[in-house]
């Protein structure tokens, strides 16, 4: 697929990974609007339809994730933007790309840009060494834990979108199945995360704030920790790992999530994560 809607000089990798997912796909249908979607596998539709690890069925997700969802009620064509596994230095990368092609006016055709940045968890990026050294350095200065994953969300995530300002009032931004406590940042974030909706609709009370979640944020920061000598830090990691297993239970046992180890959404937890979102692009 030649891509219409993503500038050609940024396709610096295979569209298809070799497990034949596909990070990047576009839906044109002559629409008024245009509706893009920057995220990871919750993002990508991991799950629907007949997808599993080894099975890409990639129409049962075009049809139930919940890019079309919005694209239909915002009446727009789609691209996604979403690779499975990725990190938000990623995300943002991807967010600063779009951004520039709509400042350079690559959609002018479009009479309204809406575009969606559904964040991942923290401490994936934690392999890179650069980052890894920035917080070593830092490390002694925590007071506790918190302090460390709100360092980690300005070096990561909020530095990085505060250079990218003004946030077009078309643009939002929200968390998957993590959250942290941060101060407010512009009205560009959506309040709730897409796990929390998922939970209410179920009747499950689960409002913990967990920054990380999965093996891959999990390893790279239990590394970091074993590292260092900060044993505060380390304790309270250990006693956040309750709340983790207390989460992933809920997730098991939400019938918006899907029973598979990844857990994610199901294609009714979609439907809840579009309507959220709808709520807010309808009016912009």
């Amino acid at each position: 697929m030649i891509p219409r809607l993503y500038p050609f000089k940024h396709l610096d990798k295979p569209i298809v990974d070799k497990n034949n997912r596909e990070w990047l796909h576009e839906y044109i249908d002559g629409n008024q609007n245009l509706f893009i979607c920057i995220g990871d596998s919750w993002t990508w539709g991991d799950g629907l339809g007949d997808t599993t690890a080894d099975y890409n069925d990639s129409i049962g997700r075009y049809n139930n994730f919940y890019i079309s969802l919005c694209a239909k009620k915002l009446q727009s064509d789609w691209l996604m933007i979403a690779k499975c596994g990725t990190n938000n230095k990623w995300i943002l990368e991807q967010y600063e790309i779009v951004k520039l092609c709509i400042d350079k006016g690559m959609y002018k055709k479009y009479k309204k840009v809406y575009v969606h940045v559904c964040l991942t968890e923290l401490f994936r990026e934690l392999e890179n060494d650069e980052l890894k050294k920035q917080i070593t350095d830092n490390l002694n200065n925590f007071k506790d834990f918190s302090e460390l994953c709100a360092l980690y969300f300005k070096i990561t995530i909020s530095d990085k979108i505060k250079k990218l300002l003004p946030i077009p009032k078309t643009h939002f931004f929200s968390k998957n199945f993590w959250n942290i406590q941060m101060p407010k940042y512009g009205n560009y974030f959506v309040p709730l995360t897409w796990q929390e909706l998922l939970f209410a609709q179920s009747g499950i009370e689960d409002r913990d704030l967990i920054p990380v979640l999965s093996s891959i944020g999990i390893d790279p920061l239990v590394k970091l920790l074993q590292s260092s000598d900060f044993s505060k830090i380390k304790t309270e990691f250990s006693e956040l790992l309750y709340f983790i297993d207390k989460r992933i239970n809920n997730m098991q046992n939400c019938k918006y999530n899907g029973k598979k180890d990844t857990r994610h959404p199901t294609s009714a937890g979609h439907v809840i994560w579009a309507d959220y979102l709808c709520d807010y692009y309808k009016d912009v």
